[in-house]
């Protein structure tokens, strides 16, 4: 052998590979178990909706010293062997959902693949059990050292009934799984059931006995219905990318012995474009494309017909994404930890592609819990942690940020419970494990979404605010003599040093100035009224003086004062201290930055496409610079 073979990795092994998985899932390994619920009870859910049945599905945990057993059940159809056959093969995703634009539960195509996997990710040797349809399928998938996948599979007659059945079998390993990582059983299954009223969700506790059974009946009025996954789609909520991908997705099955559908079949499956008329308009835009396959030699021609479809249909309104009443949330909420005081918001954003945003906040008697889903499934954590949302005086990085702003969040001695649920049929993620939200450029959803959860915590911000007016007034020490008295600025400098460190927790942790305003009450010690103090004085003038005299402040950082538009590339950057810090300037985009103090021009500039003609990047300011230090 004279030299080295060049080798293909096979794709299958980040299926397998517990650092892939954790980059599939979005989660770290001791969350693995939770992920497994997730995908489960997502699968069981769409299953039974999928055939038209009311779902009823079933959550069940065993842990034992060295291993923890994980059985999901649904009274959906049942999954046929042949899907179980192609979801065997790791080179391929497979789902009925990738290529749709639909407000429908997960749709990457790995979810039962990352079940198979992460039992051996975690170095587990039992099976993966599906029971369905009479016969229990038992899976063992693993990977060999060259990453080439192993699978055994032994496929069993049962007696059965109708639906699903999953058991997965975890080993239990101090390295990843201990008492406070456990999977919270219960959790996931409230999660399950607030966010589907139509569902009836029931778990038993780990190890518990099955009288110790608990249900989640459901509780959706008649005529309550969410979009299902059969439900069709609307040609609006396709832009010619994700067309394109549909309509190749399904000429890459013709080629695999499906039918290669006719033009005017395919329109008519678009929601408004089941009538023969307007399919026969729509095909008229394409006369030389008679099937899908018309579209191989020609490509571009998806964009055609996109522009037939959506001329010829109507833009759905956002009632189309359906939504969870406000006596829901609050019955659950009541059951759970008894309610004081509740709070609902209900906003839409209509368009092309349209919105439904939900918040739902309780005063509670018992400890509560914040919970958050994207298309009716529940999500580990908060999908908004890095969107700005700005709602009046608060302004915050995050849904969790903004309900600590106004007294909302859950823990630190307050009994709060929380659910917020956003709706739409395209949403997109930063990540490949779906944890973060990519909320459309501009700031209009970004908008509804702060203003749903302004709505929803009003009072308890309100009152907050109020306690704290209360508690400066009454630490507030008596007048001193005028001869005595230091200047405010003076006795800002003095006490600065003093609340960053506070501020900064020692210098670990960054923040905003508006924060440090709240901390320079401390002036009280040299007899000031801090309510004399104003902010845009305070962050204007004496923060930019005292970091001229004493150098910048480590740490703090500014609201965005505007943004930056970038030409050919349609990028925008908002400009606080944060985003410009870690601004990239693209190579061959613009050499040059126009700076306009006002946003009111914006509109008149991008209709005359100045920054593509000039190459230059146009910045827009609020009025004042973030900051000036010279």
């Amino acid at each position: 052998m004279t030299g080295r073979e060049t080798f293909a990795t096979p794709r299958a092994a980040e299926f397998f590979d517990r650092k892939a998985l954790q980059a599939q899932t979005g989660q770290p390994a001791h969350k693995f178990a939770a992920v497994l619920v997730k995908e489960l009870l997502d699968n069981a859910l769409d299953a039974a909706e999928t055939a038209g049945e009311s779902p009823q599905v079933t959550l069940e945990t065993v842990h034992d010293d060295d291993r923890l057993t994980i059985r999901v059940s649904d009274n959906g159809p049942g999954m046929p062997p042949e899907l179980i056959d192609r979801v065997l093969d790791f080179s391929v995703l497979v789902s009925d959902k990738s290529a749709y634009r639909s407000p429908t539960r997960g749709a990457q195509g790995n979810a039962l693949k990352t079940v198979l996997g992460i039992p051996y990710a975690l170095g587990g040797t039992g099976p993966v059990a599906i029971s369905s349809q009479g016969v229990r399928q038992e899976i063992t998938a693993g990977i060999d050292p060259a990453g080439e996948p192993r699978i055994e599979h032994v496929p069993t007659e049962i007696d059965a009934g109708p639906g699903t059945t999953v058991d997965v079998t975890v080993p239990v390993d101090d390295s990843y799984f201990d008492q406070y990582q456990e999977i919270d059983t219960h959790w996931w299954a409230r999660a399950c059931a607030l966010f589907n009223p139509h569902a009836d969700v029931a778990y038993l506790a780990n190890n518990a006995d099955l009288e110790d059974r608990t249900s989640y009946k459901p509780s959706a009025p008649d005529g309550w219905r969410k979009p299902l996954p059969t439900d069709p789609t609307s040609a609006h909520w396709y832009d010619e990318t994700s067309l394109a991908r549909l309509v190749f997705a399904l000429i890459g099955k013709a080629r695999r012995g499906g039918r290669d559908l006719p033009i005017g079949e395919f329109v008519r499956s678009f929601t408004g474009l089941s009538g023969s008329a307007k399919a026969k308009t729509v095909c008229a835009s394409l006369p030389k494309i008679t099937h899908l396959s018309g579209f191989e030699d020609n490509p571009a021609a998806v964009g055609t017909l996109l522009a037939a479809m959506q001329a010829e249909s109507r833009v759905p309104k956002p009632i189309l994404l359906g939504k969870v009443d406000a006596e829901h949330y609050r019955e659950r909420f009541n059951d759970w930890y008894g309610v004081k005081r509740f709070w609902f918001s209900h906003k839409t954003v209509e368009g092309a592609v349209p919105w439904v945003i939900e918040v739902a906040v309780a005063e509670t008697h018992q400890p509560g819990q914040i919970f958050y889903a994207t298309n009716y499934s529940p999500a580990f954590s908060d999908r908004l942690d890095r969107t700005y949302l700005a709602a009046d005086d608060v302004r915050t990085t995050g849904a969790d940020s903004f309900l600590g702003e106004v007294d909302a969040l859950p823990g630190r001695e307050r009994n709060r419970a929380v659910a917020i649920h956003l709706i739409t049929p395209a949403a997109e993620f930063l990540d490949k494990g779906k944890t973060t939200l990519s909320l459309p450029s501009g700031d209009a959803v970004k908008d509804v979404v702060a203003a749903a959860l302004k709505a929803a915590t009003k009072d308890l911000h309100a009152e907050q605010k109020r306690r704290e007016r209360d508690a400066r007034a009454k630490a507030r020490p008596a007048p001193s003599p005028k001869a005595d008295r230091v200047s405010l600025r003076d006795a800002v400098f003095e006490v600065m040093a003093e609340a960053v460190e506070k501020e900064s927790d020692g210098g670990r942790l960054p923040f905003p100035v508006r924060n440090l305003f709240y901390r320079v009450p401390l002036i009280q010690q040299f007899g000031l009224n801090a309510d004399d103090l104003k902010y845009g004085y305070f962050s204007q003038t004496l923060v930019v003086d005292y970091q001229r005299e004493h150098g910048p402040i480590s740490g703090m950082y500014r609201d965005p004062r505007g943004t930056l538009h970038e030409p050919h590339t349609g990028k925008t950057v908002r400009l606080g201290t944060r985003e410009v810090a870690a601004y990239e300037f693209p190579e061959h985009t613009f050499n040059k930055i126009l700076y306009i103090e006002k946003e009111g021009l914006e509109p008149v500039i991008t209709a005359a496409k100045l920054a593509e003609r000039y190459d230059m990047a146009i910045a827009y300011g609020k009025g004042q610079p973030a900051e000036v230090l010279s």
